[in-house]
């Protein structure tokens, strides 16, 4: 959209939505690192706005951790001292996915799909580095995304097809390990508008806390 004087003046002089809620709920808002130019109107609106934030892409598997070995952590440091400096909440999306994931993780060097075990040993040295790294500046993690089908059952991933519903299991245990004061959530859409993919989800819930996995809250997309 082209640059608009009357719609920024507008943003601009609009009640704050975090002030008027302030004592009731925090309002959120999905960034990327490009807004936290502390020049820009965007940066402006946004903490004029919104007092809990969470990166849209640039945490996700494939940005952050393209080829094994090799981290790209210059945006999710960027979005880490943003919240330490301002004192605004963040929320990391997400550690597993099924897209927005490399090849690398699932496959070996003939491409066939690697063995539960290795599989594993990958996901937990990803979400451990990168936990460890931003504890106690991203207080909320989604720790796995969108693994309930949309008609209810487990989405058949390449995560699932190799290592069944332990990966997610295994998923939460590591994150609370390598920082056991951050919120860890299972997040999905629909939840509230299919009752079966609801149901899928509160019965693997119920089943993850009666083994001990802390999984601390559901995210409703």
């Amino acid at each position: 959209m082209p640059y608009n004087k009357s719609i920024a003046a507008d943003a601009e002089n609009a009640p704050s939505l975090r002030e008027a809620f302030a004592g009731r709920f925090r309002v959120g808002a999905a960034i990327n690192s490009w807004h936290l130019n502390e020049n820009s109107r965007e940066y402006a609106v946004i903490r004029k706005q919104f007092n809990v934030f969470t990166l849209e892409n640039e945490s996700k598997p494939e940005p952050i951790h393209p080829e094994e070995g090799r981290y790209v952590f210059e945006r999710v440091d960027r979005f880490a001292e943003f919240g330490e400096k301002t004192g605004v909440r963040l929320r990391g999306h997400t550690l597993v996915w099924h897209s927005q994931c490399p090849d690398w993780f699932f496959t070996d060097e003939n491409g066939n799909f690697v063995e539960k075990e290795v599989l594993l040993r990958r996901m937990k040295e990803h979400i451990t580095t990168i936990v460890s790294r931003c504890r106690g500046k991203i207080g909320t993690w989604d720790v796995v995304n969108e693994v309930i089908r949309d008609e209810g059952g487990m989405r058949e991933s390449k995560w699932y097809k190799i290592a069944g519903t332990d990966y997610i299991k295994e998923a939460f245990r590591c994150a609370h390990e390598a920082d056991p004061a951050a919120r860890l959530i299972i997040n999905d859409y629909n939840l509230e508008s299919s009752e079966a993919k609801a149901d899928t989800m509160a019965a693997f819930v119920r089943e993850m806390l009666e083994e001990g996995v802390p999984v601390h809250g559901i995210g409703l997309q």
